[in-house]
């Protein structure tokens, strides 16, 4: 079934932030209606556990497996009009359980009630309606089969070795084929470098994309100031992902998570700058 992600998008104050989910379409390929289903079972009540200073003002939802397809829409939902914004740097830590707690994930989620953070920093769960709200929220992404985008496999592949493209200075491995799943030419894979340079650092040893070069090969899609192969090397390990439904959400405490800019902004341009 098409995986796919949603997002919304939060400004307040000059501030901006945004949370995404995941969740299985169950066969729906239209991206407008899916959007429409978004808004209806959970923005809505994420706007309403927002102060008023704060507003929901887009959505997206994009297939994972699928480039440059999203659907944008700007969608105002104000805030709560019944209580005030907390600082945009202060959130509410929210963590999202599988079925036996064996996987998790933190949601941050901004904008929350003033009043529900009290006597320095902590979390009052019952000041007025807020408490019911964000469960009202969390309960919505639970039995819609909403979750996160999880870590599902990894695999060490040993490296025959690497040569360094001529002009480009790109790195192109020779892959163990029986640790290589099959792919056309140019498709993108993202893998990590370890137990490059023994006892000493190696720019290799970190996470860089690459694409297919042939049935047993991957080149680097950037140039690597790497020092030429010098056998044993290291791995390179890849990852398999998948959905993690939801199936249960803790409220835990206040914390600091810093905003950033309001996104689909633009920045402004340069101050002039003296010349001569």
């Amino acid at each position: 079934m098409p995986l796919y992600q949603a997002t919304a998008f939060f400004e307040q104050l000059g501030h901006g932030w945004s949370e995404s989910y995941y969740r299985d379409s169950g066969g729906l390929t239209d991206l407008a209606a899916i959007a429409d289903f978004d808004r209806a079972k959970i923005w809505t009540k994420r706007a309403n556990c927002c102060g008023t200073q704060t507003t929901l003002f887009a959505q997206r939802a994009s297939f994972v497996t699928v480039k440059n397809d999203s659907v944008l829409n700007y969608i105002p939902l104000v805030g709560n009009q019944e209580f005030t914004s907390e600082d945009p740097a202060t959130a509410l830590l929210i963590r999202l359980g599988n079925t036996d707690n064996t996987l998790r994930k933190n949601v941050f989620m901004r904008g929350i009630a003033d009043g529900a953070v009290v006597e320095g920093g902590k979390f009052a769960e019952d000041f007025a309606s807020f408490g019911a709200l964000v469960r009202s929220f969390t309960n919505a992404l639970i039995s819609e089969s909403y979750g996160w985008y999880g870590s599902d496999t990894k695999t060490d592949m040993h490296v025959g070795g690497y040569t360094i493209q001529a002009n480009t200075n790109r790195l192109i491995f020779t892959i163990d084929d029986a640790n290589l799943p099959p792919e056309v030419v140019g498709t993108p894979i993202v893998v990590r470098g370890k137990g490059w340079g023994g006892c000493c650092k190696s720019v290799l040893n970190t996470t860089f994309p690459c694409v297919y070069y042939g049935t047993d090969q991957l080149i680097t899609k950037r140039a690597v100031a790497a020092f030429p192969y010098v056998a044993p090397g290291g791995f390179l390990t890849r990852r398999t992902y998948a959905l993690r439904v939801a199936a249960n959400a803790r409220l835990q405490k206040i914390v600091e998570r810093k905003p950033g800019k309001v996104s689909y902004v633009a920045a402004g341009r340069q101050a002039a700058r003296p010349r001569g």
